[in-house]
């Protein structure tokens, strides 16, 4: 007897084999090269060796410089990951299964959530290909890329959690908004936010008080470890630097003109502009055949429409009108801008849209996904050249060392790129700004340095132009083992001409030589008389 697959099943294997084909083109630029450069990659790699060497106890010579920050805060996620995969696989490779596991994780976690909310999940699962490849990502916040992941994640599950209550659902929410946790702050935060207006709105519109309690109470159980967490983190000083409010037309502008999508150059914006015409298209087209054809807004307080209509509104309010860290270290409106689209594209996904034009946002959504991808042909070679010529150089690097890596280049993904010469080694950053900060795994063990580091005589506050390094006036002084200028110290525009000057001329005094050049990378090595 044949067996016969009813139509329905075939075009639900199709859409899956094609939806998996779409992983596999956007997956292109990771694969394609051994180096896929982002802006902050190399110095999450280089501390993820750091901490991994730190957890294994190899400690003899980066113990006496850097120390496991102990309080429980965020960014922990990412640099685990990056840190036991690039020991294993290789600092290259272990770079991109991180890459590799926010793509799929990403898009996997959006096409969940569509199969929870929209009426048309497989269609509207297609919204999330334009969006994988953004600026937060070239930015190289690796642990807010998984922090989406996982807020998504979080989001989906609660609201299976409420539809359909059990231990096991509560249990792996409780883990996965741990996980959170440590992954972001950022991210954390909205996903509670998410949790709480959920169950605001289930109060009002079900009006069971005593079964939207018992959902409050669970709620609050699995936000217990993170919530401690918290609470240890803020108590010692958690977050830093202070902040400033921008102005809203600068948050408007971020939002409306295409720039989030940006890869490399700006040329991406319109196909960002496209994208967000996209959703306000759908958004009107769904919102005339509910409300005006079938004149159904006499019940909309009881479906999930207006909830995340009011998520969104917050989203976007509180994009306009949240301030940014001091230093713009924290770049914290971008971050807040792709949240606030992701929300938007899941009320677009509210709306039942006709069968054809369902169809067509999702293939316009696929044409401008592979589009976007297409972007990082001109440049993929050079980074990658550039990612090669930075680890060659690590070559002439000795073990147990110090080294100052500075950069003066135009490309605004090198600010860190010579990192990756010492990525996975016992080889000590001075310049490490991630060991300044409370927010990453590790940091300077001011107890054990062993010198106070300086430029001939210059110490960090009169060399403004690179990262602080520690300054430990009790301690004899000592010079760098290796200075790497990455671009050109000539290069105007790329830091004050007068500390530019300042360190060429400490060099020049103290007899550095250059041992390695090779495209934007030229190491030099201390060489006493």
């Amino acid at each position: 007897m044949k067996l016969r697959i009813p139509r329905k099943a075939q075009y639900n294997i199709a859409e899956i084999v094609f939806f998996g084909v779409m992983l596999f083109v956007v997956a292109i630029p990771i694969t394609s090269g051994n180096w896929f450069v982002t802006e902050d990659g190399a110095s999450h790699s280089y501390n993820a060796g750091v901490l991994y060497n730190l957890l294994s106890g190899n400690d003899d010579f980066l113990g006496q410089y850097y120390k496991i920050n102990t309080v429980p805060s965020p960014n922990w996620l990412g640099h685990l990951l990056l840190a036991y995969t690039g020991h294993w696989f290789g600092v290259a490779a272990g770079a991109k299964i991180l890459h590799l596991t926010y793509i799929v994780g990403f898009a996997l976690a959006f096409r969940q959530l569509m199969f929870t909310v929209s009426p048309q999940p497989r269609l509207m699962s297609y919204l999330v290909f334009p969006l994988i490849y953004n600026e937060v990502f070239l930015f190289g916040f690796y642990n807010y890329c998984l922090g989406m992941v996982f807020m998504l994640v979080v989001m989906n599950s609660w609201l299976r959690f409420v539809t359909n209550p059990s231990w096991w659902r509560a249990w792996w929410l409780l883990i996965a908004l741990t996980l959170l946790w440590f992954s972001h702050q950022l991210t954390w935060a909205f996903a509670g936010l998410f949790v709480f207006c959920h169950l605001l709105y289930l109060l009002i519109t079900q009006k069971q008080f005593f079964s939207v309690l018992k959902k409050g109470i669970v709620a609050l159980a699995i936000s217990l470890p993170s919530l401690i967490c918290l609470f240890i983190y803020m108590a010692n000083g958690g977050g830093g630097s202070g902040m400033h409010f921008v102005t809203l037309s600068k948050r408007w502008s971020d939002f409306s003109d295409g720039s989030f999508f940006r890869i490399y150059f700006g040329q991406e914006d319109a196909l960002g502009i496209c994208f967000l015409l996209l959703l306000a298209a759908l958004a009107v087209a769904g919102a005339v055949r509910h409300y005006l054809l079938r004149r159904s807004y006499v019940t909309d307080l009881s479906n999930q429409k207006l909830f995340w209509l009011i998520i969104f509104v917050l989203s976007f309010l509180i994009m306009l009108f949240m301030p940014e860290a001091i230093g713009n270290g924290g770049v914290i409106g971008i971050r807040v801008v792709w949240i606030a689209i992701v929300f938007l594209m899941i009320l677009v996904a509210q709306f039942r849209l006709s069968s054809r034009l369902g169809a067509a946002a999702g293939a316009v959504s696929v044409l401008l996904g592979v589009l976007h991808i297409a972007y990082f042909k001109p440049s993929l070679l050079d980074y990658n050249l550039d990612a090669h010529a930075a680890r060659d150089a690590g070559k002439y690097i000795r073990d147990k060392s110090t080294v100052l890596v500075l950069p003066f280049t135009y490309k605004w993904l090198h600010l860190h790129i010579g990192q990756y010469a010492i990525a996975g080694r016992e080889v000590v950053l001075l310049d490490n700004y991630e060991a300044q900060h409370n927010y990453f795994p590790i940091e300077w063990n001011y107890e054990k340095l062993p010198h106070n580091y300086q430029l001939a005589s210059l110490s960090w506050p009169a060399v403004t132009c690179a990262w602080r390094w520690p300054e430990m006036k009790n301690k004899p002084a000592k010079q760098a083992d290796y200075i790497m200028i990455v671009g050109d110290l000539n290069n105007e525009g790329t830091g004050d001409p007068v500390c530019r000057t300042k360190i060429s001329c400490a060099m020049d005094s103290l007899d550095y030589r250059a041992i390695f050049k090779r495209n934007e990378i030229t190491l030099y090595e201390y060489m006493p008389d």
